[in-house]
């Protein structure tokens, strides 16, 4: 405990350490743990999910019991260039779809069973570090309180959710996190998790301007109706630019992939002895699968000029023609071959460049079209295109290169 007791708990004595595993044992110390930078909020919410069985012949219900407790943890980050996405797939698997994929053993992964390889669902510890509130930040300042933390432990946490938010002003990646225990460690020192002489304090962000979809020859990859709505053109022949930089009513992104899971319940566990249960510590998620298929959703809203282009409307009076960019004909009308793919360039030592990919792969399609605004307030007239994917295209990478990947002709 501190020396001197805290009055509150607020932002800069906070931090997180996590530890990412793709095996469904846990024998790790919090310690053992990475900094995660950029954090900007965290959240914990945990249910006491109990019931009152019936006891028919009384007005007082007696009998209650409790079943087995969740958490939820969501962290709110931003990403600078020396840092990386929370979950991401490695430079070294940034070669195929297949290794690529969200799905893959090395990634996320299917099932809490182990394969051939010994892998399995990623899981991650996520240890959540209070310093003093006397000191600035953590890792600062002098005294007996100034390398002091408590820490309490999420253990063998599942992805449910990673959004990412690209604004204006910044880009936001929020990660939601299920774990099935909360353990309050001990009091430790800072110096156990980090050097807190490295602790960064400032850093150069992901930010609007990095990404390069303004630029005519471009790595990333816009949906054909995206370009149509938001592309500003004062002729069919005509585009609208700047300096050679294509005008683009753009204001924000917004990524979102969900993963659902299922679990069996385990009979053979003994809820009596609870966590000090060594296989239920070692093997938490054990009989947890992914629900298929992983949600993968994006939506681009922005200013336009114009209503719905023609183009890229239904114009069928039974079913969609698919009208598209003109290369399709009526019986396309079930094609879902939008690709999306995002990239922001960072120079952390020019020439050299470092890209920061969303790739959502091929197999995308349009499933609304929304406007708001333009009322007497003074705002403008903002309409947002949203899309999905039902092939789990999910692929967050860093590299010194942007690939391209033709989805398979065969099932994956």
């Amino acid at each position: 405990m501190f020396n001197d007791i805290n009055n509150r708990i607020f932002y800069a004595c906070q931090g997180v350490i996590f530890k990412s595993r793709n095996i469904n044992f846990d024998t790790d110390s919090p310690t053992d743990g990475e900094f995660l930078t950029g954090v900007q909020a965290v959240g914990v919410d945990g249910d006491l999910p109990s019931y009152t069985l019936a006891d028919v012949g009384r007005f007082q219900k007696t009998f209650h019991y409790y079943s087995p407790q969740s958490f939820s943890v969501t962290i709110d980050r931003i990403i600078d260039q020396d840092s990386n996405f929370f979950y991401h797939v490695l430079d070294t698997k940034y070669l195929t779809y297949e290794s690529s994929h969200i799905l893959a053993p090395h990634n996320i992964g299917m099932t809490g069973t182990s394969d051939e390889n010994e892998k399995s669902l990623r899981n991650y510890d996520i240890t959540i570090l209070v310093g003093s509130d006397q000191f600035r930040h953590l890792g600062s300042g002098s005294g007996a309180d100034s390398d002091k933390v408590l820490a309490a432990t999420l253990k063998q946490c599942l992805i449910t959710s990673i959004n990412y938010s690209i604004s204006e002003d910044r880009i936001t990646e929020s990660i939601t996190l299920t774990s099935k225990e909360l353990q309050y460690n001990d009091s430790y020192s800072l110096s156990d998790f980090v050097d807190s002489a490295n602790l960064p304090q400032s850093a150069n962000i992901i930010k609007r301007e990095d990404f390069d979809f303004l630029n005519s020859t471009r790595n990333s990859v816009l949906p054909y109706e995206v370009e149509q709505m938001f592309n500003a053109k004062n002729a069919a022949s005509q585009e609208s630019t700047v300096s050679n930089k294509r005008i683009l009513g753009l204001k924000s992104i917004d990524i979102q992939a969900t993963i659902d899971y299922s679990t069996l319940y385990d009979v053979d566990f003994d809820y009596k002895n609870g966590v000090s249960n060594e296989v239920y510590n070692k093997y938490r998620n054990i009989w947890t699968s992914v629900v298929l298929p992983v949600q993968v959703t994006c939506s681009f809203t922005g200013n336009a000029r114009q209503l719905y282009p023609f183009s890229i409307l239904n114009n069928d009076v039974r079913f969609s023609q698919a009208e598209g960019d003109g290369t399709r004909v009526a019986t396309d009308w079930n094609k879902v071959d939008r690709e999306i793919k995002l990239v922001a360039e960072k120079f952390p030592s020019p020439p050299s460049v470092n890209y920061f990919i969303w790739d959502l792969g091929k197999s995308n399609y349009l499933t609304a079209i929304s406007q708001s605004g333009g009322d007497t307030s003074g705002g403008l007239t903002e309409f947002t295109l949203s899309y999905q994917n039902d092939t789990s295209d999910f692929v967050t990478v860093k590299d010194t290169q942007v690939r391209s990947f033709d989805k398979p002709t065969s099932p994956f």
